[in-house]
């Protein structure tokens, strides 16, 4: 009787676990203070983690092009700033329902301190060295 009552609280179908991403809140701090290959670079972490790298390649590609040409603006700052944004929105519908699934099981985010930064570093060293050369062919 006993094993039957513990049948009962087993789920039926599958037994499935949330994989913990980092927060969207660190993806916007991200976004914001890093720019747009940062987001890049960060999202593409949660993207591991779900194995769906395969597909959210193409919006990476479209990120990382947009991120070559936004040099060649004159008002590249302001524009820089708002497609980093766009990238964020745009990733943060891509994984909405993954980050709500750990809501949901109560999974923790990791601490996105050691990431975000050197994710921010290094989207901020492409940006600069796409800047450079942006300037050189103007």
């Amino acid at each position: 009787m006993e094993t039957e009552q513990n049948d009962l609280f087993q789920p039926s179908l599958e037994k499935k676990v949330a994989v913990p991403l980092y927060s969207q809140n660190a993806s916007f701090y991200v976004a914001f203070f890093g720019g747009i290959f940062s987001i890049i670079f960060f999202q593409s972490l949660n993207s591991f983690k779900l194995k769906r790298f395969k597909i959210d390649f193409i919006f990476y590609l479209f990120w990382m092009g947009v991120g070559l040409t936004l040099p060649f603006f004159e008002t590249h700052k302001l524009v820089s700033r708002m497609m980093a944004l766009a990238a964020y929105a745009n990733f943060y519908f891509l994984h909405k329902k993954y980050h709500k699934a750990n809501e949901l099981f109560g999974t923790e985010s990791p601490s996105p301190w050691k990431p975000g930064i050197f994710c921010s570093l290094a989207g901020i060293s492409i940006t600069i060295t796409a800047y450079m050369i942006a300037k050189a062919y103007r």
